[in-house]
């Protein structure tokens, strides 16, 4: 029987310990296959995990294993049926594996859940908590002053009541945190309120991103209001027309605000006038608001521009000649970051991204159906450019994302012949793996 040589097994096992889809615990059964393996991997995937507690997991301190230091988790707790917090529980005595935790994110839907082990003696280097689909219990106030001091605190959830407690949180974290995610559904409108005003008051964030139901926005931009002069970071969703152009107004006097995201799908009147024109803000994130991504490209037309990165998520036909002219006309962008359908004829975008005089870094990503053939002029005239340094290439495939056969996946990736879908040269391949691929100028 033939073996694998050991430079073939690694690439195999590399696929695979990245696929999101393989449960954690085959992941590390992984590093059992051999020295060579485990040398391989120890070396290189030692900081970032996710893991569902279907698996069932055993984690130890042996040289052996495969776990030295976890820096970023996820821990998703939809598989248990424990009233308790054992899940949590069957992880964290591992002390010498967590001490060096920054990032957890916890997904608990429909449970209670406790902070009774997310405390400074177990996390003692924790610096962003994620909290996604849970309802507070009455033991957390007694805890909230164990927490470890944390830079950033995300909470999502469809309770309603849930403000009170984010408020002592945020008493507890005044003196370390400086980002705040708030995605709070379901709340009565006196909470909002309640949030609303202490907010205001609140000056030390510099990140923060809001979500309310249709309704709240009033209050929301009554909290960015009042926070403008500190925010560099904010990501938020808008229901209505005066608040959007009371928002873009708000942006002329918020001169350290240098990223912004905007998420939703609010219809511009197309009769009412452009924006104005941007000034302080130099990344820029548009996802879902077509027409918010219209009227935002047509009002920075041309210089002066601020924007030295932007990114479209899911470029519409009818947003691609606006995306074209303002391309065109723009001399500031150095990233350009596109969601495109491979549908789309892109033969003139690809002709005004080459000619841009600063773009240096393009990210690409195209949505196809694996069964069709696949022709697109995105790559066209790339190569012609003579200041794009960098080009980054994502194909997405539902079909191919719900593969469950992982070995045949990744023989069938490794065999199989790509399609054509990558720009000419002087852009060579640097790195690829799975549906990603990196070409540099050479």
């Amino acid at each position: 029987m033939a073996l694998f040589p050991n430079y073939i097994l690694c690439i195999i096992i590399k696929y695979l310990f990245d696929d999101e889809h393989l449960p954690f615990s085959y992941k590390l059964s992984l590093g059992t296959i051999g020295k060579a393996v485990l040398k391989c991997l120890s070396g290189r995937y030692s900081g970032k995990f996710k893991i569902d507690t279907k698996d069932k997991v055993q984690l130890h301190t042996s040289e052996y294993c495969l776990i030295k230091s976890i820096k970023s988790i996820k821990i998703n707790l939809k598989y248990s049926n424990s009233k308790n917090n054992t899940a949590i529980e069957s992880f964290i005595h591992i002390q010498n594996i967590f001490k060096d935790l920054e990032i957890l994110d916890i997904h608990y839907p429909q449970r209670d859940f406790t902070l009774s082990n997310l405390t400074i003696d177990y996390f003692p280097n924790l610096k962003k908590l994620i909290l996604q689909g849970f309802k507070i219990s009455e033991n957390d106030t007694k805890q909230i002053q164990r927490l470890p001091p944390l830079e950033e605190l995300s909470i999502i959830s469809f309770r309603d009541e849930l403000v009170p407690f984010v408020i002592l949180l945020l008493n507890q974290l005044k003196s370390s945190i400086v980002g705040l995610s708030l995605e709070l559904y379901q709340e009565p409108e006196e909470s909002v309120v309640l949030l609303s005003n202490y907010l205001k008051t609140y000056k030390q964030l510099n990140r923060l991103y809001l979500s309310f139901d249709d309704g709240y926005t009033q209050h929301l931009m009554d909290m960015i209001d009042k926070n403008q002069n500190q925010l560099q970071y904010l990501t938020f969703e808008v229901f209505d027309n005066d608040q959007i152009y009371r928002f873009m107004n708000m942006l002329d006097m918020m001169s350290n605000l240098t990223n912004l995201s905007l998420e939703g799908y609010l219809m511009v009147d197309p009769s009412l006038p452009l924006f104005p024109r941007l000034k302080h803000v130099r990344h820029l994130k548009i996802q879902g608001y077509h027409s918010v991504m219209s009227k935002m490209l047509l009002s920075n037309l041309g210089s002066p521009c601020s924007l030295e990165t932007l990114e479209i998520q899911s470029l519409p036909y009818s947003v691609q000649k606006n995306i074209e002219m303002f391309i065109q006309s723009n001399n500031s962008l150095t990233t350009l970051k596109l969601k495109l359908h491979i549908t789309l004829d892109l033969k003139n975008l690809s002709e005004y991204i080459s000619k841009h005089p600063k773009l240096q870094n393009l990210y690409i990503h195209l949505s196809i159906d694996k069964n069709k053939t696949h022709q697109t002029k995105i790559f066209s005239k790339l190569h012609l450019s003579s200041t794009l340094q960098l080009i980054h290439v994502e194909i997405s495939d539902k079909k191919l994302s719900k593969e469950t056969n992982f070995l045949n996946t990744a023989l069938n990736y490794l065999l199989s012949p790509k399609p054509l879908l990558h720009p000419k040269p002087p852009f060579t391949l640097l790195s690829s793996s799975k549906n990603k691929s990196c070409y540099v100028r050479t």
